[in-house]
């Protein structure tokens, strides 16, 4: 038992220090800032810095379940930090996709009638009148992350990883009766390590050198397979063991 504590502490000292060099990246100084892309990626650095901190305290607990949960979180953030850098304009669709996801769900609470808005002046119900402006027509669900991982190039983060971490998100679970916790918080440990260290590479690599990180850069930092000679975004592991190498 004591060999398991000592490896949860050495990860979890780990991922403190990813933390500090993700929040450093964030605000990292470089001499060309005309990038449309830069203020979202700094965002999506800092972001991750915050997800991973927060892993920490969770490791130090044994929390697996919340980790596993959190991971998925880490890695929806890096196809988002991969997607801004394919385009510039995605940047900017992400931004009004967030506004237009908080008006459809403030519609649908206004339309069941669990929110209301009243008039400052006379107290009355103002919900429909609310409701007519502009901000709330033509309103649609954002794209799937599915769809952002496929725009991004990275789709087999989704269905190798994503997929799976989702089974645990919604309830899905066998990883409490087939290990300890311990061992399982070690597991999703390891994987968020990997995961904070793909982000560090693909956000300071755009700040610096206005690239986006390629995807056998993303294989060797996650730790899978080697890529296949036919399919350049393909992320499926090639050995046994090379989703337990990156944690997952």
């Amino acid at each position: 038992m004591s060999s398991i504590t000592e490896n949860v502490d050495d990860l979890v000292t780990n991922l403190a220090k990813n933390a500090e060099v993700l929040r450093a990246a964030a605000s990292m100084e470089i001499s060309d800032e005309s990038a449309g892309t830069d203020a979202p990626v700094r965002e999506m650095l800092l972001r991750a810095s915050e997800l991973v901190r927060g892993a920490t305290v969770l490791g130090q607990n044994h929390n697996h379940s919340t980790l596993s949960v959190l991971s998925r979180a880490i890695l929806e953030n890096l196809i988002l930090l991969l997607l801004v850098q394919v385009d510039e304009g995605n940047a900017h669709k992400l931004e009004e996709e967030a506004k237009s996801e908080i008006a459809r769900v403030a519609k649908i609470n206004f339309e069941k009638g669990k929110a209301r808005i009243l008039n400052r002046e006379t107290g009355e119900d103002a919900s429909a009148e609310f409701l007519g402006t502009a901000r709330f027509k033509g309103l649609k669900r954002p794209p799937s992350i599915e769809a952002r991982a496929k725009e991004a190039g990275v789709e087999d983060l989704y269905t190798v990883f994503y997929r799976f971490m989702s089974l645990e998100m919604h309830g899905f679970s066998l990883s409490q009766k087939e290990q300890s916790a311990e061992r399982a918080s070690i597991v999703q440990l390891q994987g968020i390590g990997a995961l904070a260290l793909a982000s560090g590479h693909a956000g300071v690599r755009w700040l610096i050198n206005r690239q986006r990180t390629d995807n056998e850069s993303l294989r060797q930092l996650l730790g899978i397979g080697r890529p296949s000679p036919n399919k350049s975004n393909n992320f499926a592991p090639s050995a046994p063991d090379a989703a337990s190498r990156a944690g997952f």
